[in-house]
């Protein structure tokens, strides 16, 4: 089965990036009756033009077994499609790998993009918290991002790019060239975490559809954060809860557990900052980056070099 011979092709995609709200647009747009939605959140099939299996990270075994290998397992992912106007699914990593966006192009010639972009810095923190909190992050901060061009040489997976992941300038330009301004929506972290409404209402009118109420705008999802103690530290292992209710258990309950577990979880992350050295070093890193995307896609993004 090729891609783009199936009427079931998507035509609207969240490309990333990675800890910038993807998740929350995906479950917020998902309620959408206009919008159909993958049942895999992000199967990261078009990666495997591009990225190289298997990785060799702790843990990156479990990433690949969750990558969507194939075209027939692809479209099996929207099998249950019913006629929306949008047929969507949200991988961070589209945004990452250099011609992905050209094959995207390619498959889905009319589609619908959106990208989150959240300031490089924070993201990148976020990154490195997020991995810690799930138990595969070891390094501190400096180290990781010290030894990032040796997990690239060695094949990590791309969440592991904690630095690399946030030079969004040339990926942002080559969608925007591929498809258009006018078909790729560019929205900040700052503006879902200040006005999702508004955020949101953006977004239905790129989309030419009808407004919708959203229900439980509260809750979070993805949370970062630093196990507070050795308790945290165990559960947090992805070898752990969420991993044998996934491989024991009925999919809906195990969805439950899943649940409850990270709720659990995210009640024992702390919160920690970003040391003003750390801080100061990505800010050098990311000026020139930053200012050439700021023009780009005409806004101001003198805060994130605050």
């Amino acid at each position: 089965m090729e891609l783009g011979m199936n009427k079931n092709t998507p035509n609207l995609f969240i490309v990333g990036a990675q800890k910038s709200a993807t998740t929350s647009l995906y479950n917020y747009l998902k309620e959408h009756p206009n919008i159909f939605f993958s049942s895999e959140k992000e199967p990261n099939y078009f990666t495997t033009f591009f990225d190289t299996f298997p990785h060799n990270g702790p843990y990156d075994k479990r990433y690949d077994k969750n990558v969507i290998g194939s075209a027939e397992e692809y479209y099996k992912l929207f099998s249950n499609y019913s006629g929306q106007k949008y047929i969507a699914e949200s991988s961070v990593h589209y945004l990452y790998f250099n011609g992905l966006a050209y094959k995207l192009k390619e498959e889905s010639p009319d589609a619908k993009i959106i990208i989150s972009l959240r300031n490089p810095i924070e993201r990148a923190y976020s990154a490195y918290t997020y991995y810690v909190s799930r138990g595969r992050e070891s390094e501190s901060f400096r180290e990781a991002i010290q030894n990032e061009n040796h997990r690239m040489l060695n094949n990590y997976e791309v969440g592991w790019y904690y630095i690399a992941q946030g030079l969004y300038y040339q990926k942002v330009k080559d969608y925007l060239e591929v498809f258009g301004r006018e078909n790729v929506h560019i929205v900040l972290f700052d503006e879902i975490k200040d006005d999702l409404e508004g955020t949101l209402k953006n977004i239905y009118k790129f989309l030419e559809v009808d407004p919708v109420t959203i229900n439980n705008t509260e809750k979070k999802y993805n949370v970062s954060g630093t196990p507070k103690n050795k308790i945290t530290k165990v559960i947090a292992s992805p070898l752990k809860a969420k991993s044998l209710a996934k491989k024991y258990l009925p999919t809906p309950m195990a969805n439950k557990l899943k649940d409850y577990y990270f709720k659990i979880l995210e009640k024992n992350l702390a919160k920690t900052e970003l040391s003003v050295s750390d801080k100061e070093y990505l800010k050098s890193v990311y000026e020139t980056d930053i200012k050439k995307l700021s023009v780009l896609i005409e806004k101001d993004l003198n805060h994130w070099l605050e």
